[in-house]
């Protein structure tokens, strides 16, 4: 799949982070949204295609376990990487079921955010 039409949301209650990685994905071809909320980012999903998800799983409201179990449902050939600094997270049997595994976990901060960007790729 080419970059050029690769959607990435990012979903992050730090609109720093949210910033950074849109910027830093941009120069890479990719389209990017953000949303500050499980509910904003829910409301995206609702109305445009993403192929990936880039999500926190400290949100206010929804948690980033609820938020990517309501998107899958929304969108199910989406894909997700968990953004966290939870260094104890366990994936949860319902993201296990949906494909994920510990290699889509990622601890806050990254050293090298080209990590993540290989990530993307090999999702793709």
């Amino acid at each position: 799949m080419s970059t050029t039409s690769t959607h990435i949301l990012i979903v992050d209650d730090e609109r720093a982070i949210c910033e950074s990685f849109a910027n830093f994905f941009d120069d890479f071809g990719y389209e990017t949204s953000i949303a500050e909320s499980g509910e904003q980012g829910l409301e995206l999903v609702s109305q445009h295609p993403f192929e990936i998800g880039i999500i926190d799983l400290r949100l206010p409201g929804i948690d980033g376990d609820t938020f990517i179990q309501q998107a899958h449902k929304i969108q199910n050939h989406m894909h997700f990487l968990i953004y966290t600094g939870s260094v104890d997270y366990q994936l949860t049997p319902p993201l296990r079921t949906l494909g994920m595994t510990d290699a889509h976990i990622f601890q806050k901060p990254l050293k090298d955010i080209n990590i993540l960007l290989n990530a993307v790729q090999e999702l793709l």
